[in-house]
């Protein structure tokens, strides 16, 4: 089941943004290039970038020539995942965890993308095979296996050497328990010396420390890690949370048992651990991803807690599979995700005839495109231009992706038809057009003020609202529609989110005449509260205010003010998150 499931994943969708980002990386001239723009501004270790720059120039850039050693890792991982598995817990066990690292969404995505993860599995399964073999024996063949893996490690991301490092302190204390300390200080000693070429790469990534776009983690993001690992269904929960009170009432569990359940489990939350603290109190890199390495060790740990070495075993695998397979194609839709990846979709649905404008970067986006000279990048457009686009389109129609609500919504009014054709990971689509068949987007109003008045007010038209009382969970979007004569003044619409009185999230539109061809102007602004709200119980605590920014206390007349809400899309984070 796990060979077909990264089969299908791995030949049958498109390139993630990721590996798009890093394809975007190898249009170099050398391999010193490659190194100053490919792998430097990357923030990962060279082993996979340089790999991915050798097998574009000799086999191309196909997805079945980037994707094929990554395929290979990911089958050869399911293999060396039972036989690590073995070492630490029984057999029946083991087939437990296995189904679990076959069928998880978690392992299933990072396993087969060209990224540094499919090959630091392999290495981080490598290293917990050999781990108390390498301090019971002289062999040379397993000093040389464990000095490869553990240079590999640190070559292919730093959270696969930290991985490493924590293994090696097992192997430390294992050293000295067996007298072994001089091998182990040998072996070490080689990988680090081997390590020494990389050494001004990762100085120069020290230098960036992290993440510009990425928000510190906050304390929740322990449990929903667990959370994500699992779907985010609570039948695994209940279904440990079970066994877990079986085991607490055996007054007979082994030493032995209780050693190898704190080793894994440590294995796995150290990491967590040591990206949180580096997170919070330098740059945030914490993301699930990173945490993939060590993985193993807690379905280790979760095996070792079902299993009851009896025939129920593989009842227990029957039920995890079929339980996995509902998740992945049912609730979580993670093959849709995958193959609804924006420049996937825009291809998808460009039927030649529509004009596409988007927010994707236009390098990955002219991968896919038929006809890349159909498409514009939003970000270069400014509001007037903006203008001039959709009159262009205004009789063959137009596709926008990944585009802000507010701007589908402003662009609707030019066209008799707007359908949203497409919910993915990171984007919607919609296909405007002029359509005999007029089709709206269903907004919910919950607000509206018809106000037909002057204002010169510093703020006016000021409301407030809690969002438990508006939204019935986190991925409704909320838009603000206004309208007003025209004007050229430098005054603002402006929504905002607040968390116990402190703004969190602040978003403000210039209310300047858009089209000169109107008396009446009609603008949208909308807020996606889900990038800051990661729980639905947790709607209650913030409040949205809406007001008129007068900065000048120029005259301004407006219409009315009207406030809705809007499912947008639910999937947008459906990868990581719960949907």
């Amino acid at each position: 089941m796990g060979v077909v499931l990264r089969f299908y994943s791995c030949f049958f969708t498109p390139f993630s943004h990721d590996e798009l980002s890093a394809l975007s990386r190898l249009d170099v001239d050398a391999f010193s290039e490659l190194i100053e723009y490919g792998i430097k501004p990357d923030g990962h270790p060279a082993l996979v970038q340089t790999l991915l720059y050798i097998i574009s120039s000799f086999f191309g850039e196909s997805l079945i020539a980037i994707r094929l050693p990554f395929f290979i890792c990911s089958i050869l991982s399911l293999f060396l995942f039972y036989a690590a598995a073995k070492k630490y817990i029984s057999k029946s066990a083991s087939l437990i965890a296995l189904c679990f690292f076959a069928t998880l969404q978690f392992p299933l995505t990072y396993s087969c993308w060209a990224r540094p993860y499919a090959i630091g599995i392999i290495l981080s399964l490598g290293l917990l095979h050999l781990l108390y073999s390498i301090t019971k024996t002289k062999k040379r063949s397993i000093q040389i296996i464990w000095i490869l893996l553990g240079t590999l490690s640190l070559y292919t991301h730093y959270f696969s050497a930290l991985f490493f490092c924590l293994i090696s302190f097992v192997y430390l204390i294992q050293a000295l328990k067996h007298k072994r300390l001089t091998a182990f200080c040998l072996i070490n000693l080689m990988i680090a010396l081997l390590f020494i070429p990389h050494l001004s790469i990762t100085l120069a990534h020290l230098e960036t420390k992290g993440l510009s776009w990425l928000d510190a983690p906050s304390f929740s993001f322990f449990s929903r890690h667990i959370q994500y690992i699992f779907h985010f269904s609570a039948a695994y929960f209940i279904l440990i949370a079970l066994v877990l009170y079986k085991v607490f009432q055996d007054a007979s569990i082994k030493k032995s048992t209780l050693y190898k359940s704190l080793l894994l489990c440590l294995l796995f939350i150290l990491p967590i651990l040591v990206g949180f603290a580096y997170s919070v109190y330098f740059k945030p890199l914490l993301q699930h991803s990173v945490l993939f390495f060590s993985l193993p060790p807690f379905l280790f740990f979760i095996g070792l807690l079902l299993s009851t070495r009896t025939t129920l075993d593989y009842i227990t695998c029957i039920a995890i599979l079929t339980l996995n397979l509902y998740m992945l194609f049912m609730h979580r839709k993670h093959f849709q995700l995958l193959k609804n990846e924006v420049h996937y979709s825009l291809n998808t649905f460009n039927e030649g005839l529509e004009q596409v404008i988007h927010a994707a970067n236009p390098l990955y986006v002219n991968r896919y495109l038929k006809k890349p000279s159909n498409s514009t990048y939003d970000k270069k457009l400014k509001p007037q231009e903006w203008l001039k686009q959709i009159n262009k389109t205004q009789k063959q129609g137009l596709i926008l992706s990944k585009i802000s609500l507010d701007k589908v919504l402003f662009t609707s009014q030019y066209f008799n038809s707007i359908e949203q054709i497409n919910k993915g990971f990171t984007f919607s689509t919609y296909r405007l057009s002029n359509d005999s068949v007029s089709k709206k987007l269903l907004l919910q109003e919950f607000k509206s003020i018809e106000v037909h008045a002057s204002s010169s007010n510093l703020y006016d038209y000021t409301y407030a609202f809690n969002l438990g009382e508006i939204l019935n969970n986190r991925h409704e979007e909320l838009i603000g529609k206004i309208e007003f004569d025209q004007t050229s003044k430098k005054v603002h619409f402006v929504m905002e989110l607040l968390h116990k009185n402190e703004s969190v999230l602040y978003k403000s539109l210039d209310l300047k005449t858009t089209d000169s061809t109107l008396s009446t102007q009609t603008l949208f602004l909308s807020l996606k509260t889900k990038d800051r709200i990661k729980e639905n119980n947790a709607l209650d605590e913030y409040q949205l205010k809406v007001y008129v920014y007068n900065p000048e206390s120029s005259p301004i007349y407006i219409k009315s003010i009207s406030l809705y809400k809007y499912l947008e899309n639910e999937y947008e984070y459906g990868l990581l998150e719960a949907i």
